[in-house]
This record gives C-alpha cells, structure tokens and sequence, in this order.
C-alpha cells in the first residue's frame, strides 16, 4: 500500500532490556520482536509484503528472522537492506577487540537460564528451521 504521499514507513527501535525480559532467547526476539513487527505493519498498511532494513544487531535479528521465514515459506518480505550488520560472526573485524571469547562464553551462560528453569526449551524455532534450510541459518556459531 502507498499512501498519497509515498510508501508507509514503520520504525522498531531497540530498548535495553528489563528484568521481565530475562528469560527471553534469541527465538523470542524473532518471533515476538522482528516477526511480529512486520505483521503489524503488514495489518496496519494492509500491504502484502513489506520491504525491510535493518541496522547494526537490528540487522542480525532481521536477518535471522527473515531466514527463519524463508525455511517456513513465508514470503511477507520484498526486500531486505542491511547497514552496518554483522552476519558472519567467525570475523568480527575491529569489533574483535571488544568483544572476546571469554565474554561471549559469560554471555552465552546467561541468555535464557530463566527459561531454562522454569522448565521451557530455549532456542527451537532457529535450531528447526535451521535443520531444514541449513543454508539459511545465518548466525549459526562455530565451534572451534
């Protein structure tokens, strides 16, 4: 849909995250974040498809989301544009300075333990798709 004065555009913006927002993994960030996003756009504009752009680890997230879409067949999205994305994560560049092994090991340890504990799976919905259209799983981390 276009309005009279060009294409409806809608914004998500990230938020830093709560204490409610503990036990959430990445899967939720998709679903309830990205994928949800764009279906309310979608209700919103009462378009069939939406082109979409993401930045920085909005991109990560977008692009994960759209694989996960793509293994589902879902085809709502036209396009994607990334800007300043990581989606290759076995070179971080000078991010890599930042951000080393030992922190993300720490990280990783935390996300979902509240899922975790309350007796939930954390992380399916990716790891499924994933198996489905292993070309697809963009964010897939390497062991070494």
């Amino acid at each position: 849909m276009r309005s009279s004065q060009g294409h409806t555009v809608f914004l998500v913006s990230w938020r830093n995250a709560g204490p409610e927002q503990g036990g959430l993994g990445w899967d939720d960030y998709l679903e309830q974040g990205v994928m949800q996003a764009i279906d309310v756009a979608l209700a919103i504009s009462g378009a069939d498809r939406v082109n979409t752009l993401g930045f920085c680890v909005g991109g990560t997230l977008l692009a994960s989301a759209l694989a996960v879409m793509a293994a589902r067949g879902d085809d709502k999205v036209a396009s994607l544009t990334l800007l300043t994305t990581m989606l290759d994560f076995s070179d971080t560049g000078e991010i890599g300075l930042l951000v080393d092994e030992q922190s993300v090991a720490a990280r990783e340890a935390t996300i979902g333990q509240r899922r975790a504990a309350q007796g939930q799976r954390a992380g399916t919905g990716v790891r499924r798709a994933a198996r489905k259209r292993p070309d697809l799983a963009v964010c897939r981390r390497q062991a070494t």
